[in-house]
């Protein structure tokens, strides 16, 4: 990741455009339902995605700042990393995940290895998704593998 990018803590938000078109590409069910967006921001993505629905949405965000703006558009908002939240599995129906896009390092039984922080995000949160729900992955295409 760019320097710039670790400044920002690898926050890149979804563009309004792309936000658009993800919300023109899904049905929404007339029920009430779950969206959880793991690395919400100002919660703009998700809050425009699931705008004038029965959602009940739920965003997690380590910065300060941004995780104070996102709890003016999201029901729920914690102010930590994804990792350090316990989820119920199967408990969201919409999962919208624009991860941060660099190398993590893993210190396991005194073996340090990387994985991709897109990678570990989607391994983290999937699980978090009811079956059938809807995973909304937003990585660089170069990534797919």
């Amino acid at each position: 990741m760019r320097i710039h990018g670790r400044i920002k803590m690898g926050h890149y938000p979804t563009p309004g455009p792309v936000v658009d078109l993800i919300r023109n590409y899904l049905s929404f069910p007339n029920a009430t339902f779950a969206a959880l967006d793991p690395c919400c921001g100002e919660g703009q993505a998700l809050a425009g995605i699931v705008s004038g629905r029965r959602a009940v949405t739920y965003g997690v965000e380590l910065d300060h700042q941004r995780a104070d703006a996102s709890k003016t558009r999201l029901h729920h908002v914690l102010r930590c990393g994804i990792e350090e939240t316990r989820i119920q599995h199967r408990a969201c129906s919409l999962l919208l995940l624009n991860p941060p896009y660099d190398e993590l390092t893993l210190e396991e039984e005194a073996a340090t290895q990387t994985e991709r922080q897109e990678r570990a995000f989607l391994r983290m949160t999937v699980p978090y998704l009811i079956a059938g729900g809807v995973l909304v992955y937003i990585i660089p295409q170069n990534r797919l593998d």
